[in-house]
């Protein structure tokens, strides 16, 4: 068995964007189930604006944290959303429905986490002055990425982060090849 989600609107709710797709109801429920579906980046917009938790993570904005990498666009959305979404984009499902809504840095950390482990790091050393270390550590504990996160020793930017057996460290002379690697800006 497993549980679905449905949004239903209320009477008094603005028009919905197209990505809203009615859902056929049974005829003893009155009110018009919907189900999510994106195709496009540029469909999130008004879907945000309806105030739904879910967001981009892009290769642009991986750039702008300090790391140029290209990825196909991913939705972070809120995991009790997941059975309402239809889309043919990747998907990185949050716990945490208001990280899904405004992710902040730590929230796009645990995100690459799920994308590029050694980027996850870089984007870390390179917005060290500006991460909240504490908001970082809960964040990777709600999502269960410990064993990810110590892999690429994150324990330095979120102290308390448990080290988990049977997972070995990526080797510090890596990391640190890795940290001082220049990279080409896409064009």
């Amino acid at each position: 068995m497993r549980a679905k989600t449905v949004l239903l609107r209320d009477l008094g709710d603005r028009p919905l964007p197209s990505s809203f797709v009615p859902e056929g109801h049974p005829f003893h429920r009155p009110p018009t189930r919907y189900r999510l579906r994106i195709h496009s980046p540029n469909e999130i917009e008004p879907i945000r604006k309806t105030g739904l938790p879910i967001s981009l993570f892009s290769p642009d904005k991986s750039e702008e944290l300090g790391y140029p990498l290209t990825f196909k666009t991913r939705l972070i959305i809120a995991e009790q959303l997941c059975s309402a979404l239809e889309t043919s984009l990747p998907v990185i499902p949050f716990t945490n429905s208001e990280s899904a809504r405004n992710p902040l840095l730590e929230d796009y950390i645990v995100a690459m986490l799920r994308i590029d482990v050694l980027g996850a790091r870089r984007i870390a050393v390179e917005n060290r002055e500006r991460l909240d270390k504490v908001r970082l550590l809960k964040r990777i504990l709600q999502e269960n990425l410990e064993g990810v996160a110590y892999r690429v020793r994150l324990d330095e930017f979120a102290p308390g982060l448990p080290r988990v057996p049977g997972v070995k460290p990526i080797a510090r002379s890596v990391l640190t090849a890795e940290q001082t690697r220049e990279f080409s800006r896409r064009p």
